[in-house]
């Protein structure tokens, strides 16, 4: 799994790559289908288009650039430098592209939750990350 990359890409301009793989990458999908109860048959199942896909997954960002684990081509920054991406990213409302290579994932994502935490004395920041499938909806808003 060396050659998997986890590449997140803002406004087609910015690639930011983690520099540490995450130990498990979760995806999940959510059935949107219904039960209905008919008189004299019992249930019956109402299929409907799947929800919207979720990926969540855990890792850290280290002080230093060393060790097996740390991605040797992959730009390290300072923690303080994903805290400030993945906030802006939430902030400015806009899907960032998804990108992990070797496993086929290209998505458009929101980013749901971000959150970070320091462990005891270890100096590297430790982050949990939910994403959310991103559809571009072509609503029209009309004055009546």
């Amino acid at each position: 799994m060396a050659g998997i990359k986890f590449c997140f890409e803002y406004r087609n301009t910015q690639k930011v790559y983690l520099p540490v793989n995450p130990p498990k990458l979760e995806v999940k999908v959510s059935g949107k289908n219904s039960t209905l109860n008919i008189v004299n048959l019992g249930d019956t199942s109402i299929l409907k288009t799947p929800g919207l896909k979720e990926i969540s997954f855990e890792s850290f960002i280290p002080v230093q650039n060393s060790g097996t684990y740390v991605q040797s081509d992959v730009q390290l920054y300072a923690s303080e430098f994903y805290k400030n991406f993945f906030e802006a990213v939430q902030t400015q409302k806009e899907p960032i592209n998804f990108i992990v290579t070797e496993l086929n994932i290209v998505m458009q994502m929101s980013v749901e939750d971000f959150s970070y935490w320091w462990d005891g004395g270890d100096p590297d920041m430790h982050f949990k990350l939910s994403l959310k499938e991103y559809r571009q909806s072509a609503i029209k808003i009309t004055n009546i």
